[in-house]
């Protein structure tokens, strides 16, 4: 009996932290491209790795997990040293807009971008500024 509970956890275990490693090696990817767009202020670049990421996301997900998500995967990135939602849908355009902060790795404490997200289904970045 003992054997069989301490299989048990030894297999959860196995799955949880496996399954983790897994998540992170593909939140992570595009790193030298998405960097290079970044700090280098080639915002189309960075938009459109931005949108590949997003596009991926599933559709059914809320908003703010999907924003969470987002934050999460720019956090990831060695250029960017922190992500904050500013806001949630809190621009009333058609479909609402959220703002992300963006703060770049290695660059002055007032070199903070702001990331523009469209609402839609699925989210889009539009403008960075």
């Amino acid at each position: 009996m003992k054997q069989s509970i301490l299989l048990g956890m030894v297999i959860l275990l196995y799955m949880v932290f496996s399954g983790g490693c897994a998540k992170d090696s593909v939140l992570c990817t595009d790193d030298g491209i998405f960097c290079g767009s970044m700090v280098n202020y080639v915002d189309e670049k960075a938009l459109a790795a931005i949108n590949s990421y997003l596009n991926r996301q599933e559709k059914n997900q809320a908003d703010s997990v999907k924003l969470r998500l987002l934050k999460d995967w720019l956090e990831c990135k060695s250029c960017i040293q922190e992500v904050r939602i500013l806001c949630n849908s809190c621009i009333e355009t058609y479909p609402a807009q959220s703002e992300l902060s963006v703060g770049l790795t290695g660059s002055e404490p007032d070199n903070v971008l702001v990331l523009d997200i469209l609402m839609s289904n699925p989210l889009k970045a539009i403008r960075i500024h």
